[in-house]
């Protein structure tokens, strides 16, 4: 049988296209498992008080996989605990990580409860040029209420 260049160069592209195929799902089977494992990691490193490895470790997981509400949660709770245990400087700019993945956890997942507790945590705590305020809190409280969940009020 004779093929045409057009019927070689049709096989080889389909070839191709099949081994990406392959490749990207396996790659994207690994990066679960990886970013999972990132998680654990960075929990048993916050529950030893080891906030700047259990940051590194979110981090990875963030990155790895961005659409997962709680890597973003305990992301910023990490940078948060290492906000409250560093210098002034420091904690400024931590204060606005911390922030930013809290809210970045609510967003992604409306309905986790303890991100929304730890945002309006940070809300209630944080001065207005940090990102904080009654107001902010106060919407937060509203959408825990709604989901039927009363916070520890031990503000």
């Amino acid at each position: 049988m004779i093929y045409h260049s057009k019927q070689s160069v049709s096989k080889i592209l389909w070839i191709i296209g099949a081994a990406v195929l392959c490749l990207s799902i396996s790659i994207s089977l690994y990066a679960d498992i990886n970013a999972d494992e990132q998680f654990e990691l960075g929990q048993n490193y916050y529950s030893t008080g080891d906030y700047e490895a259990a940051i590194k470790a979110f981090t990875v997981a963030t990155v790895t996989a961005p659409d997962i509400s709680s890597y973003h949660h305990w992301l910023g709770r990490s940078y948060g605990q290492l906000a409250r245990n560093s210098g002034l400087f420091k904690a400024y700019s931590l204060s606005h990580k911390t922030r930013q993945e809290l809210e970045r956890a609510v967003e992604l997942d409306g309905e986790n409860v303890a991100a929304l507790a730890d945002l309006l945590e940070f809300y209630v705590q944080a001065p207005s040029f940090l990102g904080g305020g009654q107001e902010k809190a106060e919407a937060i409280r509203k959408r825990l209420a709604e989901l039927e969940i009363q916070p520890d009020n031990n503000e």
